[in-house]
């Protein structure tokens, strides 16, 4: 079926309900045009109001970035005035520095050998101001007495030194110029000449003290541009650690750099101080001529023979020279081995005048099979740097040196040895370095008719000790206890090697000490009778002089430490100082032994190594140290040694007939001029029977070859007390007087730490 289409959709209107037109068209007009001024001043408002606001912040915008800029450029002006300070402080710091590059034609500190040890303690003393000394407690424990100095090297022998007995002052009251005489002695003129023009003082001494009152007591305040620094160091501790050593510590204590923006409205402070490395300090010294086993002014004999490092050699502890070392390159030789630091100036004159004592250092080394080669000196650099390449050259030429971890020094400094011993002269007569009285302290100077004395431990009967403790390594002393002094009026000896070789005769006066330094004499049979003054542990004698001990008991040549009985008690110390030779005539041991220094760290006894303080030292100041015939095989030296003209030497060291005599002992420290010999060894020719008659007598010799040795091998130990501060009395230092700085620890007095202050 086709389909239908659809029909077409039926409209229908429907009615109209509007109102009409006529009845409401005035009020529409009225509401609807009132509507639209509304609407109209409304959108007005509000487009002015977001107008308005964006201006505003437009203009806030532009203002703040105006303000940040003024207050950056503040505080870059604050900072700059704090780099300026630091400017400031490394002028300061090139002035009292030994050996600042910025310093041209001379070192920064300086001070004449003729400038004796009171004049330093007096200007040192002035420093404290009001303040009085007091003992310090920074020792090794703990609050523990004393002060403990590290270095940074802990490979070096001296990188811990103790000194027991030191002082510090804080600085109060240094209202007067005069107080300030130590900084106007020491600093070199050549030192000013790292100030600004026109700073520097006149050249006087009122002027140069006044100049450094200002420095470090009075604020500093300078203006530059927009900038106003306000800077204050000053002299924070002193410390005196020896008779003959202080240590002068600054500090910034007060630094503040103000900066204002050119237009007023913005103000930035900074305020500054020193860090741990920014404190600067410095020392002067005489230096200690105890820091070695062996030290020598020449690495040679005085006849001039080169002593070579060999495969044989064996010392325990550093060794110096001022010279250069020599090491043997040939096969089998050249393995030596080391357990200290080794350190050689490299000094190629000596230059001594009342101004200085120094050489000409010209760091170097020999290496050679035999002979006297001439030591190659051809190494350039800074100090560090030769000593570098002198420590490869010994490397490159064939021999293998074993330091044990610890660095050479190849370019050390100079270290001049004493030429007299007029200041222990002075204290054995109860006299200071300049001839005035010593507050209750004498010594003993041997007469004329005395050549020698005796040493020895023993009660108050006299008799000596006999027991040692072999755990605790000291003899068993009498309660009390006393030290016996003898001088011999005669010395009468064999040429033989015999220990009963010499014969003595002894003075009419006896003498003895307590533990507290009281001291008596007996003269002949009569009663003990005290003398004026404390003993001060010296003993001098203008010529040669004789020292002998108590000698040994039943002698044997093994274990001779313990048969070595002492010479000095636990509680004496003794210097024995000669014009001329000082002669050794038996072994020379303490009541309580010294500990070796491969063993002073581990090894427990009571008391411990550190805390033994019996020490003896000997000083020849125009003569040898000389070990005589008569002393016994294996011969016991727990002593300081100095032959400060010449050397220590073996009599007979050289007899072949003798031949060995085992080792000397030597727990100690040992200066000498030259290198003197203590044995010898080689090939020597000899006749011997070769057909014998048939009464049984020779008939023909014929000469042969045989190895001998002869004299002392060495079995040298440092004594490392001497490290902890222990030194014998009136023990000879260098007569040069040097300076050490904050700059061997990495210190740097500009280095500053800072933060931001408050403008007022």
């Amino acid at each position: 079926m086709p389909l239908q289409p659809f029909p077409p959709p039926t409209f229908r209107k429907l009615p109209d309900t509007r109102p009409a037109q006529s009845s409401l068209s005035a009020h529409a007009q009225i509401t609807q045009g009132a509507t639209m001024i509304i609407v109209v001043l409304f959108t007005l408002l509000l487009l002015a109001g977001v107008l308005a606001a964006s201006l505003r912040l437009g203009l806030s915008s532009r203002q703040t970035t105006a303000d940040q800029a003024s207050t950056l450029r503040a505080q870059y002006a604050a900072e700059s005035g704090v780099a300026l300070a630091r400017s400031r402080l490394q002028d300061v710091q090139a002035m009292l520095s030994f050996n600042s590059p910025r310093i041209v034609g001379g070192a920064g500190m300086k001070l004449a050998p003729n400038i004796k040890i009171t004049a330093v303690q007096d200007w040192v003393f002035r420093l404290c101001g009001t303040s009085n000394w007091q003992d310090m407690y920074e020792g090794r424990e703990p609050n523990a007495r004393g002060f403990l100095d590290r270095t940074l090297d802990p490979n070096d022998d001296a990188s811990e030194k103790f000194y027991p007995t030191a002082q510090s002052c804080k600085p109060a009251n240094l209202n007067s110029a005069s107080q300030f005489a130590l900084f106007a002695n020491i600093v070199t003129p050549e030192a000013y000449g790292v100030l600004p023009t026109g700073e520097a003082p006149a050249a006087t001494p009122e002027a140069r003290q006044a100049f450094w009152q200002t420095l470090l007591t009075q604020r500093s305040t300078s203006t530059s541009g927009n900038v106003n620094l306000s800077t204050q160091v000053g002299i924070t501790r002193v410390l005196r650690l020896t008779a003959n050593h202080s240590r002068i510590y600054l500090g910034v204590q007060q630094l503040d750099s103000a900066a204002t923006e050119s237009t007023g409205r913005v103000r930035r402070v900074v305020t500054a101080s020193g860090t741990d490395t920014g404190q600067w300090w410095f020392d002067i010294v005489q230096p200690s001529l105890l820091e070695a086993t062996v030290q020598t002014d020449y690495q040679t004999s005085q006849a001039g023979g080169i002593i070579y490092f060999t495969s044989r050699t064996n010392f325990q502890g550093p060794l110096k020279t001022n010279d250069v070392f020599a090491f043997n390159s040939s096969t089998g030789n050249n393995n030596p081995s080391f357990s200290g630091k080794l350190t050689s100036a490299g000094c190629i004159d000596r230059i001594e005048n009342a101004t200085e004592i120094t050489c000409t250092r010209q760091p170097g080394v020999r290496v050679a099979t035999t002979g006297t080669p001439t030591p190659n000196r051809n190494f350039s650099g800074t100090d560090t740097a030769k000593s570098t390449a002198i420590q490869n050259y010994i490397a490159n030429n064939g021999v293998n040196v074993n330091y044990n971890g610890i660095t050479p020094n190849f370019a050390g400094q100079y270290q001049p040895f004493p030429t007299n011993s007029s200041n222990q002269a002075n204290a054995a007569n109860g006299l200071d370095e300049n001839g005035q009285p010593l507050i209750n302290e004498r010594g003993l100077t041997l007469g004329s008719t005395e050549v020698g004395v005796q040493l020895y431990v023993g009660d108050a009967n006299g008799n000596q000790v006999t027991q040692y403790d072999a755990n605790q390594r000291k003899w068993v002393e009498p309660s009390p206890a006393y030290q016996y002094i003898k001088p011999a009026t005669g010395v009468s000896c064999n040429s033989n090697f015999d220990i009963n070789g010499c014969t003595y005769t002894y003075s009419n006066t006896t003498y003895r000490v307590d533990a507290n330094k009281n001291m008596q004499q007996k003269i002949g049979n009569g009663a003990w009778t005290s003398i004026t003054g404390k003993f001060n542990g010296v003993i001098y004698k203008n010529g040669g002089v004789s020292i002998l001990g108590p000698g040994r008991g039943n002698y044997t040549d093994s274990n001779s430490v313990v048969q070595a009985r002492p010479a000095l008690a636990s509680f004496s110390g003794i210097t024995l100082a000669a014009t001329g030779d000082v002669t050794v005539r038996s072994d020379l041991a303490m009541s309580q032994t010294p500990c070796r220094y491969d063993e002073y760290a581990s090894v427990q006894v009571t008391p411990p190594c550190s805390d033994r303080q019996n020490v003896l030292g000997m000083f020849s100041s125009g003569g040898n140290v000389i070990v005589g015939r008569q002393t016994p095989d294996n011969v016991v030296l727990q002593t300081a040694m100095m032959a400060s003209q010449k050397e220590f030497t073996v009599d007979g060291y050289d007899d072949a007939d003798r031949g060995s005599r085992g080792a000397v002992n030597f727990t100690g420290s040992l200066v000498e001029k030259y290198y003197g010999a203590n044995g010898s060894f080689g090939t020597r020719t000899v006749q011997v029977c070769t057909k014998y008659n048939s009464n049984g007598s020779c008939k023909t010799y014929a000469n042969q070859n045989q190895a001998y040795e002869a004299g002392y091998g060495r079995d040298y130990s440092y004594d490392r007390r001497f490290l902890d501060g222990l030194s014998p009395p009136y023990y000879p230092v260098s007569p040069k007087w040097d300076f050490y700085d904050a700059s061997s620890r990495d210190g740097d007095f500009s280095d500053l730490i800072w933060k931001q202050g408050t403008a007022p």
